[in-house]
């Protein structure tokens, strides 16, 4: 089976769904998936921002973020180390398969969750599996309790080991660079 590859970046490729040749889509490129701005100031982004340093996108100030990932990757959130991001285009916290990278200033990616909601029970319950990634300070016991209870994360969250070889992500300068490597449609 032949392997397509199509740039989700550029929304006018439609054709790939009527395409008859069986064939390999593989989605490339980000989607920045912004939270409306008008949940800026809640307590909980608060407390992410300012504590867990993980400073949500929100569409009144979208970034610009310079890279070209393949497989396709949805961006949600930045820090002063790197940025947050799925490669499952429905980044929330119902979703179980929508594992979370975190991308460091260097363009190394690391799978560091199986889903946002894994992603805050370790900042909850077990912060020190994610300290080496980026610098964040603990909860105090209100805040604990806060966002725990917000996001209805308990303790018997269930975490499971991640296995980074299921998820490779490459990242790519640009997309002229990754074209230069594989035809991207």
């Amino acid at each position: 089976m032949k392997e397509r590859y199509i740039n989700i970046e550029n929304n006018s490729n439609t054709t790939f769904f009527f395409d008859t040749n069986p064939k390999k889509n593989i989605f490339c490129g980000k989607l920045i998936i912004p939270s409306p701005a008008n949940e800026k100031d809640s307590p909980v982004h608060h407390i992410l921002k300012n504590k867990l340093h993980i400073h949500f996108i929100f569409d009144d100030d979208i970034p610009e973020i310079n890279f070209f990932p393949i497989p396709s990757l949805a961006v949600f959130a930045t820090n002063n180390k790197g940025i947050f991001a799925s490669s499952n285009l429905d980044v929330d916290l119902n979703e179980k398969n929508a594992p979370i990278f975190f991308i460091d200033l260097n363009r190394k990616s690391f799978l560091i969750a199986m889903n946002l909601r894994e992603l805050f029970a370790k900042l909850i319950y077990h912060p020190e599996e994610l300290k080496e990634r980026w610098d964040f300070s603990l909860l105090d016991q209100t805040e604990y309790h806060l966002l725990a209870s917000a996001l209805g994360i308990d303790n018997n969250f269930s975490i499971k080991k991640n296995n980074p070889d299921l998820f490779q992500v490459t990242l790519y300068e640009s997309l002229e660079d990754a074209s230069t490597l594989y035809k991207i449609e």
